[in-house]
């Protein structure tokens, strides 16, 4: 399964989007879905300081088990020079008590997704906060058992679907039709080019033929088409 990734940021930006694929937001369903995590104000910070306290953490395991391998003792002279085994095991749990003081700060982010519901290529729609949370306004929530106060979100809904609970559907359906009908007739008109270019092609290898085969221009156009294939097929 193969999956494609859309930013929308905004409702204008979803409308836009309906307008222009018109047959996904009036036929594909999609998932609204919520996640949320910890992430660093200063990215780079908080992977500095990661990789630091997972040195300090793998030295700390290595040290209960492998206290004298080779890996072991040369980290060992890396990052605490001058020191031996016993003493690094005397400091080390402190060092990271330390280092966890350091921790860059780190803010809740919740992340909204539009998921289509296809078991082949998916689309994903990353919307933004104000965004995500005007969808889940409109979608429909059950609880999770009989009782709970937990509330899940259930079934799926077209983009068109959506904007229709938001109210932002006014003379959309028309322009998606209308659109639809103009990319099919310029659909036609290159398929029609397409035949053309395709005979005018086949017309020229059958003169580029009888031009290389003289001896036929005088007959009649039955026998000349037989007597090419003939010519042809000896040739082969």
């Amino acid at each position: 399964m193969t999956s494609k990734r859309f930013d929308i940021n905004s409702l204008e930006e979803l409308v836009t989007y309906a307008v222009e694929h018109g047959r996904i937001a009036k036929e594909d369903k999609f998932r609204l879905n919520d996640s949320t995590n910890w992430e660093y104000v200063d990215k780079s910070a908080g992977e500095q300081w990661q990789t630091k306290d997972s040195d300090l953490s793998h030295l700390e395991w290595r040290l209960q088990r492998y206290p004298l391998d080779d890996s072991t003792l040369v980290q060992i002279r890396l990052d605490y020079p001058g020191l031996s085994v016993d003493e690094v095991k005397s400091r080390i749990n402190q060092d990271r008590k330390d280092h966890q003081k350091l921790q860059p700060e780190q803010v809740r982010v919740t992340t909204w997704t539009l998921e289509e519901q296809t078991d082949y290529s998916k689309k994903y729609f990353y919307l933004s906060l104000e965004l995500g949370q005007q969808l889940d306004q409109i979608w429909t929530h059950r609880p999770w058992y009989k009782g709970s106060s937990c509330m899940n979100r259930v079934g799926g809904l077209t983009i068109l679907g959506m904007l229709k609970r938001l109210k932002k559907d006014a003379g959309l359906l028309d322009e998606i039709n209308k659109r639809q009908v103009e990319a099919e007739a310029k659909q036609l008109v290159q398929a029609r080019h397409n035949r053309t270019q395709t005979v005018a092609q086949k017309a020229q290898e059958l003169i580029d033929i009888i031009n290389h085969y003289p001896e036929y221009n005088e007959m009649d156009f039955t026998n000349m088409t037989v007597g090419l294939l003939a010519a042809m097929l000896e040739k082969k």
